[in-house]
């Protein structure tokens, strides 16, 4: 037979009844509760307080239907709070969307969680390989550069020499670096250093965050990436594992 899970559905509203009209902000389901929980959440708090006695039970808090169909929820989250943070500290937005961003947050903090869950200091995927957009995900970017930024490792492409690299190199000089494809111009005796992530605080976890610009991916057009103003007159340092025992480097 099939199994029954019972569901209680929250709405949250914000107002003072009777007087005032309320402002629905969200609603949302608990999958798997035991008892009653009281739904009437009328503040951020409110609604933070029934998800963490939800959670504490062993059951499942969903939020409903995002903002693209249907009413938004609008009471926050970890994801969301960080999606605020990337919005509010851009320079611009130039083509993702707010729901694209709060993906791409919701992917940092479940690439963080799960660093921790393993005791882990770096993760690396197929970003493109895994066709991450076309089955409703978010590219890992805006995590890698957070990651990164924490003097973790977020690494591009399921590239295993570059994360080793990244590692190795980030605790010799105890500040972050990211992957990148050198190109070197040959008519006025210079590399450029790109790639989809670089970190924003380039100088180490405790420096002023460079300015960025929020993008779509540089090779296909989706998603979320930064646009980064990296600081000027500095040194740069790049370097490269080769097999198990030799690192080139140059300054």
């Amino acid at each position: 037979g099939r199994a029954r899970i019972p569901t209680a559905h929250f709405g949250a509203a914000r107002g003072s009844p009777p007087a005032a009209p309320r402002e629905w902000r969200g609603h949302a389901n608990a999958l798997g509760i035991a008892g009653w929980h009281d739904f009437r959440c009328r503040t951020a708090a409110d609604v933070a307080a029934v998800r963490a006695e939800i959670q504490a039970g062993g059951a499942l808090f969903v939020v409903n239907h995002p903002k693209v169909v249907g009413p938004p929820w609008e009471w926050g989250g970890e994801a969301m709070a960080d999606a605020r943070k990337w919005i509010r500290e851009a320079g611009r937005i130039v083509e993702p969307t707010r729901q694209e961003i709060e993906n791409a947050s919701l992917m940092f903090i479940a690439m963080r969680d799960m660093l921790a869950e393993h005791g882990a200091v770096a993760v690396t995927m197929n970003c493109l390989g895994m066709r991450l957009m076309d089955v409703g995900m978010a590219y890992p970017c805006l995590g890698f550069v957070r990651l990164n930024n924490m003097g973790l490792g977020g690494v591009c492409e399921a590239d295993i020499k570059s994360t080793m690299t990244h590692l190795i190199f980030s605790k010799l000089v105890g500040v972050p670096g990211f992957v990148t494809d050198p190109v070197f111009d040959l008519s006025n005796s210079t590399i450029i250093h790109a790639h989809c992530v670089a970190a924003t605080q380039m100088e180490g976890p405790a420096s002023k965050p460079a300015k960025y610009h929020i993008r779509s991916h540089l090779e296909d057009g989706r998603g979320v990436s930064l646009m980064v103003k990296m600081p000027v007159n500095r040194k740069l340092s790049m370097a490269r594992l080769i097999g198990t025992d030799i690192m080139l480097f140059s300054t």
